[in-house]
């Protein structure tokens, strides 16, 4: 019995951590990419947090950007700014994005800067 239970045990485990290296490699291993910004800024609303509420004094900018890495991989995220400039209309970016999320960034880079491969499918 003490066998079964040991065996159950160390196969939860091992799902377990399976499941969280998949969450961790979906969510947070990032890959350069680059996207250009919208021509028109988004409107600043206030800004709210997980549960719906608004935040007291703080503002917020949301951007859809579409994103290319450097692999040709097309992949659209959400980015918002709290309290800060916008980005810049028309500008290019760089940053460190996830399957669901941009981890670093984003950067402002010049056109030059954007490997031609990334150029192309940007326009």
């Amino acid at each position: 019995m003490k066998k079964i239970i040991g065996l159950i045990a160390a196969v939860l485990v091992v799902f377990g951590l399976y499941k969280g290296y998949e969450y961790y490699n979906v969510t947070y291993k990032a890959t350069p990419a680059y996207a250009k910004v919208p021509a028109q800024v988004p409107e600043l609303k206030d800004t709210v947090d997980d549960s719906g509420k608004k935040i007291a004094g703080s503002k917020s900018y949301s951007y859809k950007l579409t994103f290319i890495t450097t692999d040709g991989e097309r992949r659209v995220l959400d980015y918002n700014i709290e309290d800060a400039d916008p980005l810049t209309p028309n500008a290019y970016v760089k940053a460190e994005i996830s399957q669901k999320r941009v981890v670093k960034g984003p950067e402002g880079v010049q056109k030059s800067d954007v490997p031609t491969s990334v150029l192309e499918k940007l326009k």
